[in-house]
């Protein structure tokens, strides 16, 4: 329970800059992507709030004072910013990790850092949510059928297709010798079905193969996808034909043969890339400083395995540092007050009970700011033009009401991927922007 209070003081922490518009790029030197905003200075008051539940949040009993009717709120609050089904979310059987598409593995390591699950690189097609489908048709048929009506289900209106990929496996048995030329290609063709009785199978793509060395077959199939997403009900399949040139269809004699079997560790898998952020945020992956991506990679504290420990003492060491903030009318910074900062909170899947269902990462570094801006201000803290100005006012106290002094926020937030099963099994790679406080600043 205290960790579903963390996350949701994350939520709030980052909640800050939520109106701000987001850019991103594609990072040529493969470092960590960044998201950077600005932070207005009427934000102070969030921070405020996030830091008072951060100081809180080490009390054992601080859970307790939640009732029933809040805790629901509150992990419905989860439930709502990680957009999970209930079922997926409170699940209670653990799923089986090791039975994740080895696809999905991959594409997961290449895309995120895997001690923090910091994204470090644009998705292929730029998607955010990368869905892979199971089999529910009759491999050992060669006919393949994925449930893919799970994408309309989606009720967020910025939802769209932007890439699939029907993914099966060559599986060459043994070598070749150059006088077996019969058998050094074969064709492979793959069809759709349909409803038509003069023509059941509508040819998607044909090629040929080589039969010298194993490995992944990609056939690209958006406009499959599209065409089974409008009309579901004509949604049949897919049936695979491969032959030698002999004309004859492969079997077991073969040398070489496709993996059709939904049990096997290379599954043939039906891959969709989705796209729900909006135009402003759809833009490539921001780079920044590699270095940023090792502080996000990396615990502040000595101990990266007692979490909890290191979450308590950073919290009492700073609560006993930081002066009371009764001094807000004083212009210059309480002596012994700690500058603006950026402090570890770590969130645990495992703590918190997701650990049956989310297969990387365990859990991550998700930081907060705090401390104080003091005047006058200085490139170390960071600050804004306007936040500047602000802190100028408030030290001259020339207007009246005067402006409070500016206040430590994130200034830099970076995205995480989750690599996680759905209620039926399936794996999806999705982005979360905004969850990791890069830095921090006075704004």
């Amino acid at each position: 329970m205290r960790f579903i209070i963390q996350l949701i003081t994350l939520l709030t922490l980052l909640g800050a800059a939520s109106n701000s518009p987001i850019h991103q790029q594609e990072d040529p030197s493969n470092a960590i992507s960044e998201q950077q905003f600005q932070v207005s200075s009427n934000e102070g008051s969030s921070q405020d709030f996030v830091e008072e539940i951060v100081e809180e949040f080490k009390e054992e009993s601080y859970e307790d004072s939640f009732s029933e009717s809040e805790t629901l709120e509150l992990k419905d609050k989860l439930r709502q910013v990680f957009d999970l089904d209930d079922a997926v979310l409170f699940q209670k059987e653990p799923l089986q990790k090791s039975s994740a598409p080895e696809y999905m593995l991959d594409l997961y390591r290449q895309s995120s850092d895997l001690e923090s699950g910091v994204s470090k690189q644009a998705n292929p097609y730029n998607a955010n949510i990368i869905r892979s489908f199971q089999n529910q048709g009759y491999g050992e048929m060669k006919h393949f059928w994925f449930d893919v009506e799970k994408l309309n289900k989606t009720q967020d209106p910025n939802m769209k297709l932007v890439g699939a990929e029907f993914h099966i496996y060559k599986h060459v048995k043994k070598q070749l010798s150059s006088a077996d030329d019969l058998f050094q290609f074969v064709q492979v063709q793959l069809y759709r079905v349909t409803r038509h009785a003069r023509s059941q199978l509508v040819m998607i793509d044909s090629r040929v193969l080589s039969t010298h060395g194993s490995g992944w077959e990609i056939f690209n199939i958006p406009d499959v996808v599209s065409y089974w997403l409008a009309n579901p009900d004509d949604n049949l399949g897919l049936v695979i034909i491969a032959t030698g040139l002999d004309g004859k269809e492969l079997d077991g004699s073969h040398v070489i043969e496709l993996v059709t079997s939904s049990k096997a560790k290379k599954q043939p898998i039906l891959v969709a890339f989705a796209d729900d952020r909006n135009n402003t945020d759809s833009q490539e992956l921001r780079e920044f400083d590699p270095l940023d991506s090792l502080m996000a990679a990396v615990p502040d504290e000595a101990s990266s395995t007692n979490h909890s420990r290191t979450r308590r003492s950073a919290t009492n060491e700073n609560r006993a540092a930081s002066p009371p903030s009764t001094n807000e009318k004083r212009p210059f910074a309480t002596r012994g007050a700690r500058n603006c900062e950026r402090l570890p909170m770590y969130v645990d899947f495992a703590e918190i009970g997701w650990s049956g269902w989310i297969i990387s990462p365990t859990g991550y570094n998700a930081y907060y700011c705090k401390g104080e801006c003091p005047f006058p201000l200085s490139q170390m803290h960071r600050p804004s033009n306007h936040a500047t100005v602000q802190s100028i006012v408030h030290a001259i106290g020339s207007h009246d009401p005067s402006p409070p002094r500016p206040c430590c926020v994130p200034d830099r937030l970076y995205s995480i991927n989750l690599l996680y099963f759905d209620q039926s099994g399936d794996v999806i790679l999705k982005q979360y922007e905004d969850m990791v406080a890069a830095s921090c600043g006075c704004h």
